[in-house]
């Protein structure tokens, strides 16, 4: 993959984050902090990654939006998009699954998205028009399945109805706690379909990037409260049988 002047930048700024990520991860399990000094702690931590990548990336006249930032993605033409810590709450318990998020938004559209997994050393790479690639290399692609009945679905406060009804079909269900890593392993084929409740733009714009540019196919619906919902599968004819269940 030739990879944009956007997306190594957003590569660089993720990897040289993830060090201080991987390090605060480490000393997070040897300090026995109580449960209210390891969600500080991590806080902290979240913070700090996403200052190192805000002054890594240039396009600084880009607006940065974030969950610390008040800025809206959808009232602007060009911004970016970060969640510097996916999956926080596995980061306080010592669960090796939460990843950095990064996606930029030029001329009104998300074009290049990136979500780098700190612990493996594994990014997820996309662009408009050029594929979705692992490390910059191995291309990736859906699984094109079809049947929910032969699926894995990676849920993410969905109902309990929902759940039970894909149960009910067949599918296998699995509730990991990082929107992010989930739309990746989708777009590699690991997952067959992600369904996402509440989420802020931060948390899906990388991965609609992803599931783009890999094969696959989604529904996006915008709430009131300027959260989303988000319904992905390897193939439509998935994405309509789960669509049916909600």
């Amino acid at each position: 993959m030739v990879a944009s002047y956007v997306l190594r930048q957003m590569y660089r700024a993720a990897e040289k984050a993830a060090r201080g990520l991987i390090r605060d991860f480490g000393e997070l399990g040897n300090l026995h902090l109580s449960r209210k000094s390891d969600g500080t702690f991590a806080i902290k931590s979240e913070i700090n990654v996403e200052n190192r990548i805000i002054n890594e990336l240039d396009n600084k006249e880009y607006q940065f939006i974030s969950r610390n930032t008040s800025n809206s993605a959808t009232e602007l033409k060009d911004c970016w998009t970060l969640d510097p810590l996916d999956g926080v709450a596995n980061f306080i318990r010592g669960i090796p699954y939460f990843a950095i998020n990064i996606a930029a938004k030029i001329d009104g559209e998300f074009l290049d998205g990136l979500i780098y997994d700190p612990l493996r050393g594994e990014s997820y790479e996309a662009e408009k028009n050029s594929g979705a690639f692992l490390n910059g290399r191995t291309r990736i692609r859906v699984s094109g399945n079809e049947r929910l009945e032969k699926s894995i679905i990676a849920v993410t406060m969905a109902s309990s109805d929902t759940e039970s009804k894909l149960i009910e079909s067949g599918a296998l269900i699995r509730k990991t706690g990082s929107i992010s890593l989930d739309v990746a392993y989708m777009a590699s084929g690991k997952y067959d379909a992600v369904i996402v409740k509440d989420a802020y733009i931060w948390n899906i714009a990388s991965g609609m990037v992803l599931i783009r540019e890999s094969g696959g196919f989604f529904e996006l619906h915008q709430k009131a409260n300027k959260k989303f919902d988000l319904v992905a599968a390897s193939s439509k004819k998935l994405l309509n049988n789960i669509l049916s269940k909600l």
